[in-house]
């Protein structure tokens, strides 16, 4: 069975560097790194190197509590960053990859979340996805 994946594209109106930086520096994460308005974020470690791991928290107002943990396998300063992105409840892990493009004075964004294991988890982070990167958006405006 092919495995599935997804793909976001984005225009940001900040440099390389400061996309970078919004998801390699742990402060800033908990500005922009939830899903939805009515969710909190708790980060536990963010280790940002090759081989370093992460692990934060999504909390619903409601209580519900969404984990996630993973594993930096690949960072290039201002252009990529490759991670096992690996969600608590489920265990299922996906790769996830982030590229910056220069594109006059902001950058061009992709973000690939590839290697599903089913359909029920595809949804699942496209929902999330939505949600992190209008916060990102937010952010970096």
């Amino acid at each position: 069975m092919e495995k599935l994946s997804l793909q976001f594209q984005q225009h940001f109106d900040a440099s390389p560097a400061d996309v970078f930086h919004a998801w390699s520096d742990a402060e800033a994460m908990l500005q922009w790194l939830v899903a939805s308005d009515d969710m909190t974020t708790t980060i536990h470690h963010v280790d940002f190197r090759v081989g370093g791991t992460f692990k934060f928290d999504m909390k619903e107002a409601n209580g519900t509590n969404h984990v996630t943990d993973g594993e930096y396998k690949e960072i290039v300063p201002d252009e990529k960053i490759v991670i096992v992105w690996t969600c608590g409840e489920t265990h299922d892990a996906s790769l996830v990859t982030v590229e910056l493009k220069p594109n006059g004075s902001g950058t061009d964004f992709t973000l690939t979340d590839q290697d599903f294991e089913s359909e029920e988890s595809m949804k699942s982070h496209n929902e999330g996805w939505k949600g992190i990167l209008a916060h990102l958006q937010k952010f970096l405006a």
